[in-house]
């Protein structure tokens, strides 16, 4: 498999799997001379730290990430660094990015109860999909909607924090989101 990527010279290489395969993945493509600085990992939750511990960091100098967030960070609201917080302050450890999916998911089903004036899930159900809010997590900048899937409003997009493995740390680098460029420093 590395030696067909090698050979197509892609400008990302998206693995969503586990540090099981993303580290040495990455070692092996390294040393046959891939240049890192193209590639897109995906393991969710700690699997990138872990990941980046088996390849190196020769290996995985350049590296883009995405959903690796510095949890204080620029793209971070009030609202999320103060979770972030309260969170690592109860569990002794950082958040994961789906800790901050479902904290940003429970805003909305708040809205959905606003709008509908109810707490009936048989009317909420019918309210959910049609709402927009910003993201507690990243703020303004964040905003989740769903959008149509096949005759029906089923998928959920929002803005995903791009990172890239710089001097032995992940260091965020954009915001993105499907319908709007990135957004850069």
């Amino acid at each position: 498999v590395v030696t067909k990527i090698k050979a197509a010279k892609p400008d990302f290489v998206d693995l969503f799997m586990s540090a099981v395969y993303a580290g040495p993945f990455f070692k092996a493509a390294h040393e046959l001379g891939l240049h890192p600085g193209t590639q897109l990992i995906w393991p969710v939750g700690d699997g990138i730290q872990a990941a980046l511990k088996v390849a190196g960091n020769e290996a995985a100098e350049g590296i883009y990430f995405t959903q690796e967030w510095d949890w204080y960070g620029k793209f971070m609201s009030d609202t999320g660094k103060a979770y972030a917080k309260r969170y690592k302050d109860r569990f002794g450890e950082e958040t994961t990015i789906h800790g901050f999916l479902a904290y940003d998911m429970v805003f909305g089903l708040v809205e959905a109860m606003k709008k509908s004036n109810s707490l009936d899930p048989t009317v909420l159900k019918d309210v959910i999909p049609d709402l927009k809010w910003a993201s507690p997590s990243m703020g303004k900048d964040s905003v989740l909607e769903f959008v149509d899937v096949k005759g029906r409003k089923a998928g959920m997009i929002y803005s995903q924090v791009l990172g890239q493995y710089q001097n032995g740390k992940v260091v965020n680098v954009a915001l993105m989101h499907p319908t709007k460029p990135p957004v850069f420093n």
